[in-house]
């Protein structure tokens, strides 16, 4: 099968080749003369991966003209998250002349309510609020800062709950409203490239709590993959990327079967007849 897209080269980039890469998955994945005038909203944890997401969709968005909503959920787990809110706040106010939305949603008291994992309630509660968002604003798209490295925690955790082969699919650079500029870069490159520019970003103390089933993952499996193959998260990645080619190929002969299906509706019954094979 050949691949749509490959990640690219880890070392040795710079900004400008980020901001290249991504202006590329625009160009190819969306119709970017509709972008004019439309509205992304952008989640902005704070972190290395969507601070540099963002100063690249602003130089974006000012060669095709669109309109950028940044939104930050506080999740009230983190002691002194609130203050780090507003120094985003502020920064983003700063740097780019901009509001930050910042929205508080209560992770623990949601995670109780609902019998969830604090993970899980934190999914749950930015989706809601990134969803609601898009909806008052009037905005197309949701950009969230995920990367290879989150892809392949995706898939290792599928893997030990226990997923099919479309589980492996992972998660890519357009999901309906969902767009994620930053899915085939490795994070050691994101915080290579932000160092290097001196950019801006926060420190979440919570992604060194393994008691965090991602953040296992992402402190002890992940190490030793890379330890087996040093390019084993790529590899990972590039598997993604052909059970996603899989899918469409099944997806488009069920539908081609699907065509030639004659259904004829009775009272009580739905009669399929299949199509004769010559």
């Amino acid at each position: 099968m050949q691949r749509s897209l490959k990640s690219p080269i880890t070392r040795n980039m710079e900004l400008n080749d980020i901001l290249r890469h991504i202006t590329d998955l625009f160009e190819k994945q969306l119709n970017i003369q509709e972008l004019r005038d439309i509205k992304i909203v952008v989640g902005l944890s704070g972190g290395a991966d969507s601070m540099l997401m963002y100063k690249c969709l602003k130089d974006l968005a000012e060669k095709y003209r669109f309109n950028l909503i940044p939104v930050h959920v506080n999740h009230l787990i983190r002691e002194g998250a609130t203050d780090q809110a507003k120094i985003l706040a502020r920064y983003i106010k700063d740097k780019y002349d901009d509001r930050l939305f910042v929205i508080s949603f209560d992770a623990v008291k949601y995670s109780k309510k609902f019998r969830c994992s604090l993970e899980e309630a934190g999914r749950q509660g930015r989706k809601k609020i990134f969803n609601k968002i898009l909806e008052d604003k009037k905005a197309r798209f949701i950009a969230l800062g995920h990367n290879l490295d989150d892809n392949v925690e995706t898939i290792i955790y599928r893997l030990c709950r226990g997923t099919g082969i479309f589980g492996l699919r992972g998660m890519t650079f357009q999901e309906g409203l969902i767009l994620r500029p930053l899915i085939y870069l490795r994070r050691e490159l994101i915080r290579e490239i932000v160092r290097k520019e001196s950019l801006f970003y926060l420190e979440d103390e919570s992604n060194l709590d393994d008691r965090f089933t991602r953040n296992r993952i992402r402190l002890h499996i992940v190490p030793e993959l890379l330890k087996i193959n040093h390019k084993a998260l790529e590899h990972i990645g590039a598997l993604c990327e052909d059970a996603r080619a899989f899918e469409d190929i099944i997806k488009k002969e069920i539908s081609l079967v699907l065509k030639e299906l004659h259904m004829v509706k009775t009272k009580d019954f739905i009669i399929l007849k299949l199509p004769q094979i010559s």
